[in-house]
């Protein structure tokens, strides 16, 4: 998500839209179109679903061509600065934006500017602090308890992660969850994370399996026994 390097005033804002602190609400002091009438509700709710399948809702606003999140509007049109970084919500619903929901984050925004565009993104601490609470629910702490209990290694196959990321370094255990309920069951490297996945999370597709392994494991076959059991003649 990007804004323009010259990010609009509080001013410019505090003109268009009007923010209740109280109840989180948006609504156009002017009309910014001709579909949409002045006193009407600001913003539209985008949704983004999880690894863990919840679908979470953020509110952003487009005013004068700059789509923004809403969390960011409302800490503007409060302090009349724009927040430093990113900024979380303290129940982690996104669809409450009373300001005193909204908080700053822990940790520093990384800030960059391409082509006439200033990005900003969190920095690899961040996303790994966040990603686990918002996608699993637990803290890095609770990771960490969880990786000494396992001794480093995957809870499966018992070896360390050995993928790579994108730019080289190496992974981190993932976190293994029940996509039913949400359960956290362990941490599994790559291979066995995708196992898990590709088996679609049924016993009996994985115990075929180590039937098929077995029968042509390439192991010599003793041939049949075949006892003859002797018939008795008529008198």
């Amino acid at each position: 998500m990007y804004v323009k390097d010259m990010p609009l005033t509080f001013d410019q804002i505090d003109e268009m839209i009007a923010y209740d602190p109280e109840t989180g609400s948006f609504t156009w002091k002017m009309a910014p179109n001709r579909r949409t009438k002045a006193g009407t509700e600001a913003g539209t709710f985008k949704g983004v679903r999880m690894k863990n399948g919840v679908q979470m809702h953020y509110k952003y606003i487009h005013v004068l061509n700059h789509q923004t999140p809403a969390a960011r509007v409302a800490w503007l049109l409060t302090h009349r600065e724009w927040p430093k970084g990113n900024l979380l919500f303290k129940d982690e619903n996104p669809r409450n934006l009373r300001i005193d929901n909204l908080k700053e984050a822990d940790f520093p925004t990384i800030r960059s500017v391409k082509s006439d565009r200033r990005h900003y993104k969190m920095t690899s601490e961040a996303m790994r602090h966040y990603g686990l609470k918002r996608m699993y629910g637990i803290s890095p702490e609770i990771y960490s308890i969880m990786l000494v209990a396992q001794n480093g290694v995957c809870a499966i196959c018992k070896q360390p992660e050995t993928a790579k990321s994108s730019w080289g370094t190496s992974k981190e255990l993932s976190v293994d969850h029940n996509h039913v309920t949400g359960e956290i069951r362990g941490l599994l490297c790559s291979r066995c994370n995708h196992m898990i996945g590709h088996c679609r999370e049924n016993r009996e597709y994985l115990l075929a399996g180590v039937e098929y392994l077995d029968k042509h494991s390439g192991k010599k076959r003793e041939p049949p026994t075949l006892t003859i059991v002797p018939t008795e003649e008529p008198n």
